[in-house]
């Protein structure tokens, strides 16, 4: 949780700490030293707020593979509603990664070079299993000099959609940090800088 600036006060959200517990102890499973996981199951209330942080976050499948060890004890409701969203977040990135297999072959063709950002790569080069880790989209960082023909590569080649479109011809590979193209149900975004 950021920040919140008021006048020339900072005012910090609070986390209530069973959840920030729970935070940490997610963040560090697996590793050595990692904060421990609660021995009670959850309250419906802290378990509502744990899905719903887990989520956002990117946590949901290591609170997945928590409850599936049995190191997050957990009601059958609750491991109800996390086996499904943990599912609806595996059935994205499949996607997310059939997507990838059909953008290499693309931007393959086409003499597109490009780099994997995110969730996508970082699922299967850092977790322990991929399905630790989720992702909402295809992130990719593509050189200026072949930026416009990674976006319309990816909208004729790909059936690709551009929702927002540039504001002049050229202006996002000289500008832009990057441009977003909806393909079936994923979004791929194409990068042209980090920052």
């Amino acid at each position: 949780m950021g920040d919140v600036y008021s006048g020339y006060r900072v005012i910090r959200p609070t986390v209530d700490p069973a959840l920030h517990g729970i935070l940490r102890a997610a963040v560090g499973h697996g590793l050595e030293g990692g904060a421990p996981w609660p021995d009670e199951p959850l309250s419906e209330d802290l378990f509502r707020h744990a899905l719903r942080f887990a989520v956002r976050d990117r946590l949901i499948g290591v609170l997945a593979e928590a409850a599936i060890d049995g190191t997050l004890p957990l009601l059958p409701d609750q491991l109800d509603q996390l086996t499904k969203h943990h599912t609806g977040s595996q059935v994205q990135m499949l996607n997310i990664e059939q997507l990838l297999l059909r953008v290499a072959d693309s931007f393959g063709s086409a003499g597109i070079d490009f780099r994997v950002l995110k969730g996508a790569a970082l699922s299967h080069l850092v977790y322990a299993d991929p399905s630790w880790r989720t992702a909402a989209d295809l992130d990719l960082l593509i050189p200026s000099d072949t930026f416009d023909d990674a976006v319309t590569t990816a909208i004729k080649d790909l059936d690709g959609e551009q929702r927002v479109p540039e504001v002049r011809a050229g202006f996002d590979r000289e500008f832009g940090k990057e441009s977003m193209v909806r393909i079936g149900p994923v979004e791929l975004d194409l990068h042209r800088t980090f920052v």
